[in-house]
């Protein structure tokens, strides 16, 4: 009786599909638009193929875990704006006033936490930081003090993270469901960046042939 032997080369082929389809696995995937929101770039019914490999920086359309759903499998998209370390001007209602006046709103400046880097609490600033620390350093907070955080029982008026954060933000949102509503995102809940949109499916299903392999336009 006579043993199959399958050969060297084949198995080695074999291996190596089997090792780059894994790869691609892990380094891409593809996200389903579902509005608006970041119209001209993306439509409703785009495919967009996510990269897991670039570095994140700012400008990038990227794909998140919505830290407002409990589901692991709730993503959002949006464009980075501001990373760990940068300041962001911000127009922003007086915390100290009740009123909805125009006059009570102005534009001030809010650093974005970086790991192991202290920031200094302000009341412009004091709400942001304090739904981070509840959101992603499980403390116990309190910000009804001016200028101070109490953070765990202790009174802050400089705070430690030990995570990096950015702030994402989708051009045309009606619903906001990005950092205008949930504040700084950990970078740990970005899952990569947009790298092209792979096919549409339109109403009707029409399948654009100028969407197909589409790059982002700037």
């Amino acid at each position: 009786m006579h043993k199959f032997r399958i050969p060297r080369l084949v198995i080695a082929a074999a291996v190596a599909i089997l090792s780059a389809c894994a790869i691609g696995c892990l380094c891409f995937f593809q996200v389903r638009v579902t509005d608006n929101n970041l119209s001209p770039q993306l439509q409703n019914g785009d495919r967009v193929m996510i990269n897991r490999l670039t570095p994140l920086d700012r400008g990038q359309i990227v794909v998140y875990i919505n830290p407002l759903s409990s589901s692991k499998f709730s993503y959002g998209l949006g464009k980075c704006l501001a990373l760990a370390g940068d300041t962001l001007r911000l127009f922003m209602k007086d915390v100290t006033s009740n009123s909805h006046s125009k006059h009570n709103y102005a534009w001030h400046d809010i650093i974005v936490p970086s790991k192991n880097t202290p920031v200094k609490v302000t009341r412009w600033n004091k709400k942001l930081l304090s739904n981070a620390l509840f959101s992603y350093e499980g403390a116990n907070v309190c910000s009804k003090c001016d200028s101070v955080l109490v953070v765990n029982g202790i009174p802050k008026q400089e705070v430690v993270f030990s995570h990096d954060f950015v702030w994402v933000c989708a051009r045309n949102s009606h619903t906001i469901s990005d950092s205008r509503l949930f504040g700084f995102l950990p970078t740990d809940n970005i899952l990569g960046n947009v790298s092209f949109i792979s096919y549409s499916i339109q109403e009707g299903y029409s399948i654009p042939l100028s969407r197909i392999f589409k790059k982002l336009d700037d």
